[in-house]
This record gives structure tokens, C-alpha cells and sequence, in this order.
């Protein structure tokens, strides 16, 4: 049946399983965070974080180059997808809260 799928079709059940990779990956690493410093356990779906961001998302959001963002992805927050780092939204705006010049 994966053979007869349209091109089209294929590309957009891959898109659609990397989002419920990434979404499990950081329920995943939040309840593991969450355990190490002794918070309450999550209860919302890991859908609050927002979606996944590339580096090139980010840099729009940020006015800066991918590279910029490629280069701060420790200070701002990622989580794995693939073998590639995205930032999730909510990691994004714990970021710009947490410091007063995020250009810096």
C-alpha cells in the first residue's frame, strides 16, 4: 500500500509523524526535567509548547541569521528531532523572558 501512496501524500504522512516524534520527544524530556528537579508532573499535552522551530524560524522571528540562532541553541533552549535541533515556541519565550537583551 506505501508504494501505491502519491508523492504528495507520502511527504505529507512523513511531515505529520516527524510532529508526533517531536511532540513525544519533549513530553519525554519535560517529565524526565521534571523528575530531576522534583516539579509536578506535566498535565497538559505537549502541544502547549507550541510547535517545533527550525533555526531559520526562530532567526525570522528573532530578526537574526540561522546561524546566530544555531550558535545560541544552548542558551535558548532545543529539542531533538531526527538528528536535527528545533526550538519549540514556549522555549523561544522562556528565552526572551529570561534576558534582557536576546541580541547579546
Amino acid at each position: 500500500q506505501v508504494a501505491e501512496l502519491p508523492r504528495g501524500e507520502a511527504l505529507r504522512l512523513l511531515g505529520r509523524l516527524e510532529e508526533i516524534r517531536a511532540a513525544i520527544l519533549l513530553r519525554l524530556a519535560t517529565e524526565q526535567q521534571a523528575s530531576v528537579v522534583a516539579l509536578t508532573p506535566r498535565t497538559t499535552a505537549p502541544r502547549s509548547a507550541g510547535r517545533a522551530l527550525t533555526p531559520k524560524e526562530v532567526g525570522k522571528r528573532l530578526g537574526l541569521s540561522a546561524d546566530w540562532v544555531r550558535d545560541h541553541l544552548d542558551e535558548i533552549g532545543w529539542i531533538p528531532v531526527g538528528r536535527r535541533r528545533r526550538v519549540t515556541e514556549r522555549q523561544l519565550e522562556r528565552y526572551l523572558a529570561s534576558t534582557s537583551n536576546p541580541l547579546a
